[in-house]
């Protein structure tokens, strides 16, 4: 019993282990970066996983009050600038509003991975 456990979490962690045999191609992306109409926004972590798997990445917006009080606030659309990239699904676009104080809202994406490797950075712009 104890050696079909064994050989079974070997299995288990080998399938699911990136770079493995069946799928030697890993994705490593250091850092995101976020851009709204090419302007650059900031950065959310990056991430190693299997090629052609479906990680989900976020950024939290600010919207500030207008010089005369509440302001509504735009995410825009997402739009992945790397290539071998795309959009799986995401909750933009959509808009939020300030109210008398600054007001945030998160911009969640899952990802579609390229099938072969990839090593850098994944650029996400937002219009």
């Amino acid at each position: 019993m104890v050696v079909v456990v064994v050989v079974a979490l070997s299995l288990y962690f080998y399938e699911a282990e990136p770079g493995n045999l069946l799928n030697p191609y890993k994705i490593r992306v250091s850092q995101v970066i976020w851009t709204q109409n090419g302007n650059s926004l900031g950065s959310s972590p990056g991430f190693s996983v299997k090629a052609g798997s479906t990680p989900t990445v976020s950024y939290t917006l600010t919207c500030y009050p207008g010089f005369f009080g509440p302001n509504t606030c735009s995410s825009g659309s997402v739009y992945i600038e790397t290539v071998g990239f795309g959009v799986g699904s995401t909750n933009a676009p959509f808009t939020w509003y300030s109210g008398s104080s600054r007001a945030t809202a998160t911009v969640t994406v899952k990802l579609i991975t390229p099938t072969t490797a990839y090593s850098g950075t994944l650029i996400i712009d937002l219009h």
